[in-house]
């Protein structure tokens, strides 16, 4: 990791130094330069400047809570709905608030009804599912789940922006699912694998590729005959003139 100094140097002293700089922020008296290496004077040693470091702790405060409210935002949008195998193969369902309600009264009831769900092949064909309570029962424990799953990473998630210090760190926190994340690894492997592109002979490739080869060296030798038996006939022709 790299460590980096910080300097500051007079502002009228600006232009009686050469070479490129790292400038963090300034003042009414100083330019503040962050750099790897030991600068000498007109440089001199210092830390950054309160009012700097004030503004960086607003942004990354402000930034936190837009991080936290976007992340409550993308928990909400995934509790609404919930796949269940709770017919035998799965199926998604609506769970909005008033759906959890209308759940936890048909499984408090006893009895059975029915249910809006899809297929999960087929998520936009909504349609009125007569279900057992027993399936009513297995719905509602997935449901509750669900919930406790996401609510969990959301709280882990929110924990992790709390805990940033730098804006680079916090936007590197993002919510993103099991499918989305084992998608974007095949991606990646995709992507690995067309960087490298080998071109790959089989036996009987290589098989027809000699054959190949032998027919076209096969093919030389006879326009060759053919090349010295019209030279002959011409020499022949010449001698029969003479």
């Amino acid at each position: 990791m790299k460590t980096y100094k910080t300097y500051k140097i007079p502002l009228e002293k600006i232009t009686d130094v050469q070479g490129e700089f790292k400038s963090i922020t300034s003042d009414s008296e100083f330019v503040y330069i962050q750099s790897e290496i030991e600068l000498k004077d007109p440089f001199m040693e210092t830390q950054l400047p309160t009012h700097y470091l004030e503004s960086i702790k607003e942004a990354l405060d402000y930034a936190k809570i837009k991080a936290t409210t976007q992340m409550n935002q993308a928990c909400d949008k995934h509790l609404e709905k919930l796949t269940s195998n709770a017919l035998g193969t799965p199926h998604i369902y609506d769970m909005a608030q008033e759906d959890q309600i209308n759940l936890m009264g048909l499984v408090l009831a006893g009895i059975d009804s029915f249910f809006r769900c899809a297929p999960i092949d087929d998520p936009f064909n909504k349609q009125n599912i007569p279900h057992t309570k027993v399936q009513l029962k297995k719905l509602y424990a997935d449901a509750l789940e669900y919930k406790a799953k996401m609510l969990f990473k959301c709280g882990e998630l929110k924990e992790a922006i709390n805990q940033a210090q730098t804006l680079q760190a916090l936007q590197a926190i993002d919510w993103i699912d099991e499918k989305e994340s084992e998608d974007k690894e095949k991606a990646e492997d995709i992507r690995d694998k067309e960087g490298i592109q080998t071109q790959e002979i089989t036996p009987s490739q290589n098989n027809q590729n000699n054959e190949n080869s032998n027919q076209e060296k096969t093919q030389d030798v006879i326009e060759g005959i053919k090349d010295d038996e019209e030279i002959t006939k011409q020499t022949t022709l010449q001698k029969e003139r003479k």
